[in-house]
Parts: C-alpha cells; sequence; structure tokens
C-alpha cells in the first residue's frame, strides 16, 4: 500500500473515553479530622490535669505558719486560678535582671515585678507566695527573669538568690581579635564581637580625653595594647563599651607613674614603650628572661639595628585558614620577606603600634631592661632548660647559637 492509498484511508470514527469521576481532595479532610481528635484530647485533658493541680494544692497544705482558716481560704482561691498559676506571670519578651533590694517586703517586690513587667496577676502571686511561706523566704539580691516564668515558678524563684555575672578572661599576648573571640561564647544581650573590633579600631574620643596613657596614642591608631589583659566580671546587662573601659582603666592603675618615668628617661613614649612591650610579651615564654629580652631589642633601637622580631612577621601575616592561629608557627624564611609596616624584618625601628596586649611583667621589662651587650637571641634545645633563650653579642657567636640547635 502506497503512503498515498493509506492517507485517503478514512479514518474510524474516535472513541469517546468514559469520564473519571473527579475526586475530592482527602487531605483537608483529614486535617479536619486530626483538629477534632486534638480538640477531644485537651476537653479530656485539660481539666484532669487542672483536677491534678487543684489536689496538689490542697494536699501539700501550704505553709505552717497558716491557721486553719486562712489555710483554706487560701486554698480557694488558689484551686480557682490554678490554671493562672502556671501560666506566664508577665508579659516582658525578653530575659530581664530583677533586683531585691535588702529589707524589701513581699507586697513592693510584687509591685516591682509588675512596673517590670514581669508579673501581672500581683494578688495571684501573693497568695501563693504567702499560701507555701515563700514570702518569708525572699532574698535580697538580682534575678534574671526568662520569659514565660510562671507565678508558681517566680515566686520560688526569689528565694534564691544566684549569682549570674559573665566572666570575662583575656591572656596575655592576645591581639584584639583573639580577644574578641571571647564575645562569641556569651549570651550577653549588649556585647558583640563586631562592636568590640569597631570600638577597638575607632576609640571613642572621650576615651582619649579621660585615660592619660592614650596621650601618646597616634591620631586613627587603634587600642591594641592598651586593652589590659586580666579577668574581668560584669553583669549581664553590661555593654561592649563598659568591658573596653573597664579594661582602660586596669591598664591605667598597672601602668604607674613610675614606669612611664623610666620609658620617658630611656627616650620612649608610652605608645613606644607598650608596642615594645608586646614584642617581648610574645617573644619571652619566661618571665624572668623578659628583661634580657627587652635589652636586646633597646640595645639595637640605640644603635639604628633592625628588631628583626619574628612575632612582628607573625602580626602581619595574621589569620589563615591554613595555619588555623593568628600567629604562623614555624616561620619560613619567604614569611619574613613579606612586604608589611609591621615586619620588623623589612622595617627598620619600632613598629608602628603594639602587636598585642603584654601583660604587668612585660611592661615593667621595658621599664627595667636588663643592661647587657646582648644583641642576638634565639630559642635554646637545653631539655633542663625548656623555653629558654641562648644569647649572644655578636652574628658569629649567634650563629653558633643557631646551628648547636639544629
Amino acid at each position: 500500500m502506497t503512503r498515498s492509498e493509506q492517507s485517503e484511508k478514512p479514518s474510524p470514527p474516535a472513541q469517546k473515553r468514559p469520564k473519571r469521576k473527579r475526586r475530592r481532595g482527602c487531605f483537608p479532610a483529614i486535617l479536619l479530622g486530626l483538629a477534632a481528635l486534638l480538640g477531644i484530647y485537651l476537653l479530656m485533658v485539660n481539666p484532669i490535669v487542672t483536677d491534678w493541680r487543684r489536689s496538689q494544692i490542697t494536699t501539700d497544705g501550704g505553709a505552717g505558719h497558716l491557721n486553719p482558716a486562712e489555710r483554706v481560704y487560701l486554698q480557694f482561691l488558689l484551686t480557682q486560678q490554678v490554671d493562672e498559676l502556671f501560666s506566664a506571670a508577665g508579659n516582658q519578651p525578653e530575659a530581664t535582671v530583677f533586683e531585691i533590694a535588702p529589707g524589701q517586703g513581699a507586697t513592693v517586690i510584687a509591685q516591682n515585678l509588675n512596673a517590670n513587667g514581669l508579673l501581672t496577676n500581683q494578688e495571684l502571686f501573693l497568695n501563693y507566695a504567702n499560701y507555701y511561706g515563700y514570702d518569708r523566704q525572699f532574698e535580697a539580691g538580682r534575678f534574671l527573669i526568662e520569659p514565660g516564668t510562671t507565678v508558681a515558678d517566680l515566686a520560688e524563684q526569689l528565694t534564691n538568690a544566684q549569682p549570674f555575672e559573665i566572666t570575662l578572661r583575656f591572656l596575655e599576648g592576645w591581639r584584639s581579635e583573639e580577644m574578641a573571640r571571647n564575645f562569641d561564647l556569651l549570651e550577653a544581650p549588649n556585647m558583640s564581637t563586631a562592636e568590640f573590633l569597631r570600638l577597638t579600631q575607632s576609640p571613642k574620643a572621650e576615651w582619649l580625653n579621660n585615660y592619660p596613657a592614650l596621650a601618646s596614642l597616634p591620631p586613627g591608631g587603634s587600642l591594641e595594647g592598651y586593652l589590659f589583659p586580666d579577668t574581668y566580671v560584669f553583669l549581664p546587662e553590661a555593654t561592649t563599651a563598659e568591658v573596653i573601659e573597664a579594661m582602660l582603666a586596669n591598664f591605667e592603675t598597672k601602668v604607674t607613674p613610675d614606669m612611664r618615668q623610666a620609658w620617658g628617661a630611656a627616650g620612649l613614649s608610652v605608645h613606644e614603650a607598650i608596642t615594645i612591650a608586646s614584642i617581648v610579651q610574645r617573644e619571652a615564654v619566661v618571665t624572668a628572661e623578659k628583661p634580657t629580652i627587652a635589652g636586646v631589642f633597646l640595645n639595637r633601637i640605640a644603635i639604628d639595628m633592625k628588631l628583626e622580631a619574628d612575632p612582628t612577621v607573625q602580626y602581619a601575616l595574621g589569620y589563615s585558614d591554613s595555619w588555623g592561629s593568628y600567629w604562623k608557627t614555624p616561620l619560613y624564611l619567604e614569611d619574613l620577606k613579606v612586604d608589611h609596616p609591621w615586619n620588623t624584618y623589612v622595617y627598620p625601628g619600632i613598629p608602628p603600634s603594639p602587636i598585642a596586649s603584654p601583660g604587668i611583667d612585660s611592661l615593667q621589662a621595658v621599664a627595667n631592661p636588663k643592661q647587657t651587650d646582648f644583641l642576638f637571641f634565639v630559642a635554646g634545645c637545653d631539655p633542663a632548660a625548656p623555653s629558654t633563650h641562648v644569647f649572644a653579642t655578636n652574628f658569629d657567636d649567634h650563629l653558633v647559637n643557631v646551628n648547636q640547635c639544629r
């Protein structure tokens, strides 16, 4: 059969397909069924829970100071409002610090709770506290009240004042970025890593006026090195700025007038002295060696010799995921060539600013350096004296010391 004959052959009549019955979606029906079951469940369970709570109040009997009439009266009131007892006491959406002053009675406490959005029904709170005797056990102190705290829990919580200060520990030799990481671990609403770094890089003008140690800070300089490393305790509502102010105030206390006078006598500004102390902090592991190491750097400065301090290279390199630290170890020859203002292998003199926060021993070492002719030092390899250095007055002796520990 040719194609033309096939095309002329009449087509069979089209078969009508039977119509399918359209199904109605069953998903909404399932949801309605589940909702109905949940409603029935709640209708059954809620009265059971309520009755159980009522029976608990009656069974507990309240505190021993109540006379029979008071006991029955309070039981009646509380059992009528039992569901409210175990609902949120207030409408404060955030955790709130609440303070009870010494000598404050239950009524004043309830009023203050209400004023702070922590308690709506003062009468219910007072009745519950009286029934269980909590109103005789309220403690003076500070409390952190979480959102959703029930009336019952609130009354009990105020009988046990707990310290909840925030402790921040900043280690000697940390740079500001390392200090900032502390804030990532806190649940403090007014403190943040970003804010700490911002204020460290751009100090408030009032700080420059209030803290004399900042007088020699170059225009636009950061607070690197001026944030005294120590352990600090703050209340939860403290701000990032308050943390920095505490560190600056601590620095002012630790850096005595005698130390500043000694730095000046050596021809150093406060800023230059802190910068050298920060390098000493990163170089020295053994405290007893810090005055000697400080003396080496001051000897080099006196003869216009480059400091060639490894920590300044580490500071210039900064953090990298490849070495997972702000202080790369070990350093290679190519690292020592990095073109960076803080690299003392490349640029002579004292770096533009501190590379870390020096501790008191390092600051004192620059004020009272050990008087020697040493110009070189290298980490020693004596197992009897780990983390110490060997010193030399000339480069040839220094090479001998280096080769001995290879």
